[in-house]
């Protein structure tokens, strides 16, 4: 089963599965990709959102592969993480 979602922020979309492909997009050719991830002490969604963006900032279209972590922390506290592959493609 294959996971999917898109998400719109900033007039541009950035897509996210939890597989290695995007759904509905298996015929655009991948032209550079790169293992990244985000963390954020406050919540996953700080560190979902971070993740995004980075990928945005960087020109990539996708990210596949996304999974989710909640990590001790310095101090003793807890750090939420968001990592996965970020692709940039042809179309």
């Amino acid at each position: 089963m294959r996971v999917g979602h898109t998400f719109r922020m900033a007039n541009e979309t950035i897509y996210w599965s939890t597989t290695d492909t995007i759904p509905d997009f298996s015929n655009k050719l991948v032209t550079k990709s790169e293992v990244t991830w985000a963390h954020n002490p406050q919540s996953i969604m700080a560190a979902y959102n971070g993740l995004e963006a980075w990928a945005r900032n960087h020109g990539y279209n996708a990210l596949i592969g996304v999974r989710f972590m909640v990590c001790p922390g310095p101090g003793g506290g807890i750090e939420f993480w968001a990592y996965g592959t970020a692709v940039a493609w042809e179309y």
